[in-house]
């Protein structure tokens, strides 16, 4: 989950499930690119919005923020997830397992409370992308321009709930006939990006949040083009 403290002292928790509904909605207002055909792309944004549901049955008492989640038990949230994605689809199963060698190759060893635990995960991770997992039938560079658009409804969502660092770029995004890198500025609860790589001229985000020990209420976020 997200833990974030509040300028009262109270805490706001969103739960991951909630946020990869989020990054969902983003996924499903995208200019769908070339490489995609109509049922990859509905596949691609079921991967988006399930790709956190090993966390659906975690309960956590006291919230404890992904980030600081020990290795051996953040490990095993990500193979339920990879789990589950594969009961559903070969497609869903392969992208949410890229995705988690990548976060855990890029980022998690910063952070690590069992450097060796970490390490067994990425190996375990490419040895069932390498053998065990099967085939998607999905050309692998449009397998990568997937992994990186998922890694990008991930990362956004994230930093406007808090969760990680702003930040005011990302590269080689696709989108109709084009990649490119996109200049994500923000302005408060308003984010604008440029070049526009959605269908609508701006779409509004809402995500489900909590404040511990009170009713769930909804935070929102306006996404523009940021020339318009």
């Amino acid at each position: 989950m997200i833990v974030n403290e509040q300028p009262d002292g109270s805490l706001r928790i969103v739960r991951q499930p909630d946020h990869a509904v989020t990054c969902a909605h983003m996924a499903r207002a995208w200019r769908r690119p070339q490489a995609f055909d109509a049922d990859l792309w509905t596949a691609f944004c079921w991967t988006v919005e399930h790709h956190d549901d090993g966390w659906i049955d975690e309960l956590i008492d006291p919230p404890i923020d992904f980030k600081e989640m020990p290795t051996v038990r953040h490990t095993e949230i990500w193979r339920r997830s990879i789990d589950l994605a594969r009961a559903h689809s070969p497609f869903a199963g392969v992208l949410i397992a890229l995705y988690a060698r990548h976060l855990y190759t890029s980022f998690r060893n910063e952070q690590l409370d069992d450097a060796q635990l970490s390490q067994q995960f990425i190996d375990e991770l490419t040895s069932a992308l390498a053998g065990e997992m099967p085939d998607t039938g999905v050309e692998p560079t449009t397998l990568q321009a997937a992994l990186r658009l998922l890694g990008f409804f991930d990362a956004l969502s994230l930093a406007l709930l808090d969760g990680i660092p702003w930040f005011d770029r990302y590269e080689g995004l696709a989108f109709g006939d084009v990649a490119a890198t996109l200049r994500v500025d923000r302005d408060g609860e308003r984010v604008r990006i440029n070049p526009w790589p959605f269908t609508a001229e701006h779409i509004e985000l809402t995500t489900r949040s909590r404040p511990i020990d009170l009713l769930w209420t909804m935070d929102s976020a306006t996404i523009a083009d940021s020339e318009g």
